[in-house]
């Protein structure tokens, strides 16, 4: 019942149960006085006065609580409320179950408190997960200079005294820059994703000749037992897609997997249909990923304790670069992967319609 159905209910019994409340009271009373006590009319006016008077204010203190109850009691407690959210407590949950006006305001306050919880909860873990960069930061950009540093040490002090130590000294100090420009690279287009700074340029592509090329780039890198083998469904598999990113997100799943993988790396890629969408499989025979580690592999800077090591390196942000891309181009990541057998990405993309 509306609070305007019961104010205007109670304005009527305002003026109904005195009216008769004092027919009542009238009736007993002149039964009372000349039946029973045979008073005279004057003690019988009084009494009657006394009556009335007590039922009018008796009826309206009832009512005026009941009122009470029913408004200012929800009002007051929604005022506390307000009270506890703006001292910064928003875990105070609002209780008030009706089915009136201060119902739906109860419950669009706590709605609002809700919002603003979860508003709160993830400003917490973005200052929690901006603390966690600066660290991981700080751990992998310091390993490759410190590797620089002492090879140059060790050039300076005359210890590369052959030409091979000569060679190998600046080899590992390539090595150790080309890394370094890697995981700055990826941090750059990490904050650049995360600021929604990139423009996508969407256009249609063909998934197969494009995967294909991207293989054809590998080949010279792989070494002797490796492969990378194709596979696909026949179908035609054109896109949406913004070729650059999506290529750099191709890759970073190829490169996981070769990084994790040792010499008999043998790479599957899949493409297959689904529900109007294209399947990218990328499946290796690598190292794998422990089970409770699959729910954070997207995470920024997450690395399991087996693959943060000095000679994998990487910035822990491919793949959350990867899931960042995808997710710009509507699509989905998947992972599944066992430990010791290997691991399965799926990049899930809504396919061009052929009347599109």
């Amino acid at each position: 019942m509306s609070i305007r159905t019961k104010l205007t209910l109670s304005n009527i019994a305002m003026v109904i149960i005195p009216v008769l409340s004092i027919l009542v009271i009238d009736a007993l009373l002149g039964f009372v006085a000349f039946v029973i006590l045979d008073s005279d009319s004057g003690t019988f006016a009084m009494a009657r006065f006394i009556g009335i008077i007590l039922a009018v204010i008796v009826v309206n203190l009832t009512i005026s609580y009941m009122l009470s109850k029913h408004i200012i009691k929800p009002v007051l407690e929604l005022n506390e409320h307000t009270r506890l959210i703006s001292g910064g407590n928003l875990d105070a949950e609002m209780t008030i179950n009706r089915n009136d006006e201060i119902g739906e305001l109860a419950e669009s306050f706590d709605n609002m408190r809700q919002t603003l919880k979860e508003a709160q909860d993830k400003e917490q873990a973005y200052f929690k997960n901006h603390r966690e960069l600066m660290a991981s930061m700080s751990h992998d950009l310091k390993t490759p200079l410190t590797s620089i540093k002492g090879y140059v040490n060790g050039i300076e002090d005359g210890v590369a005294d052959t030409p091979e130590k000569m060679s190998h000294y600046t080899a590992v100090i390539q090595q150790s820059a080309a890394r370094l420009e890697r995981m700055i690279d990826d941090l750059f287009m990490y904050s650049k994703l995360d600021l929604e700074e990139i423009d996508f340029n969407f256009t249609e592509v063909a998934l197969i000749s494009f995967i294909e090329d991207i293989i054809n780039e590998y080949q010279h890198e792989l070494k002797t037992g490796q492969k990378i083998s194709f596979i696909t469904d026949g179908n035609k598999h054109v896109v949406k897609a913004d070729r650059q990113q999506l290529y750099r997100a191709v890759v970073n799943v190829l490169d996981n997997s070769i990084k994790y993988s040792g010499t008999d790396l043998q790479i599957k890629i899949r493409l297959t249909s689904r529900n109007g969408k294209s399947l990218i499989s990328v499946q290796d025979n690598g190292s794998g990923i422990a089970k409770e580690d699959l729910n954070y592999v997207f995470d920024s800077f997450y690395r399991t304790d087996q693959s943060r090591n000095s000679s994998t390196g990487g910035s822990g942000l491919g793949l959350s670069i990867v899931k960042r891309i995808i997710e710009q181009h509507n699509g989905e990541v998947l992972i599944d992967s066992k430990e010791n057998t290997g691991t399965r990405i799926i990049l899930k993309l809504e396919q061009v319609k052929a009347d599109d």
